[in-house]
């Protein structure tokens, strides 16, 4: 037995060390650090607690994703399996103001729970926790090796409209699976695999090929922008904006092409 338990207390030591000597782990106690002395240097106040639960809410927005990719998914596939689609096309209005109003109304359900989000976060904060309206603190990151501060109400904010953009491309991207692909299964099935393997393939390209840091996966992690931890060193948040454009124009452009193309009596 104490062999066992001396075993198992070297192996811990071993396990600490290793983390101790990972460069990564390093870098983040040298930017908390510089974090703190920042802070205390400046007098800067702590986020209350309303602020900090609110921030940590922010993974509440993953619900938001999953709903956000069925509908855009079930958008058109759902038209072809039910094949109302045939008198949806044959209506006065044109194919391209039919995609157009799906899309704007996909991305303003997206806005819509984005903002319901974050409105709910913050009711429910403020029943367990006094709300400090004029004395909210401040929340400090690192960029670019300098220490930057955001007020609790504009960090928040910002990190929860930045997570809602990122829901916003990935709902595109279903919309534009749910045009090629008729089937409403296979849509959403083909949907969710991208959003849940997309990251994992970009971790696993990132030191490998460059070609990885223009992929859309690799700059629509918006809100890790406002946290200091993007997956692409020296990248920044209006580069990752107009990759993102021009991705999000070349799928609409080939969603339209798609449906402008399809013959309504061969659907």
């Amino acid at each position: 037995m104490d062999k066992l338990e001396a075993a198992t207390e070297s192996q811990s030591i071993d396990d600490q060390e290793l983390i101790t000597d990972d460069p990564k782990y390093q870098s983040m106690l040298e930017e908390q650090t510089l974090i703190e002395q920042f802070r205390m240097e400046n007098k800067i106040k702590e986020p209350v607690k309303l602020w900090k639960y609110v921030n940590n809410n922010l993974f509440v927005m993953n619900i938001l994703s999953i709903l956000g990719i069925f509908w855009g998914a079930s958008l058109f596939s759902k038209e072809f399996k039910s094949n109302t689609i045939k008198s949806l096309l044959a209506t006065p209005f044109s194919r391209g103001e039919i995609y157009l109003s799906k899309f704007l109304a996909l991305g303003l359900v997206v806005c819509m729970g984005t903002l319901l989000t974050y409105l709910v976060s913050f009711l429910i904060g403020a029943v367990y926790y006094q709300p400090s309206i004029t004395e909210p603190g401040s929340f400090l990151i690192m960029r670019d090796d300098e220490v930057v501060e955001y007020s609790a109400y504009t960090y928040t904010l910002f990190r929860y409209l930045l997570k809602g953009l990122e829901i916003m491309v990935v709902s595109y991207i279903a919309l534009t699976i749910s045009v090629l692909v008729r089937g409403f299964i296979l849509s959403i099935i083909v949907s969710y695999l991208l959003f849940f393997i997309g990251d994992a393939v970009v971790l696993y390209f990132t030191e490998r090929a460059e070609w990885i840091d223009y992929s859309l996966f690799a700059n629509i992690n918006y809100s890790s922008y406002m946290s200091g931890s993007s997956f692409m060193n020296g990248s920044s948040l209006s580069t990752s904006l107009t990759i993102t454009v021009l991705y999000i124009a070349g799928l609409y452009a080939i969603s339209l092409k798609h449906l402008n193309t399809k013959d309504i009596g061969a659907i």
